[in-house]
């Protein structure tokens, strides 16, 4: 799933990792 920058700034590397959690906001993006 390809997020908008303004939701996901770092969604691009992150989208299987953000799938699997479901929506988070990117200031809770833990690597």
């Amino acid at each position: 799933m390809i997020h908008p920058s303004g939701v996901f700034p770092e969604g691009f590397f992150l989208a299987p990792a953000a799938s699997s959690k479901g929506r988070r906001p990117a200031g809770n993006s833990q690597i």
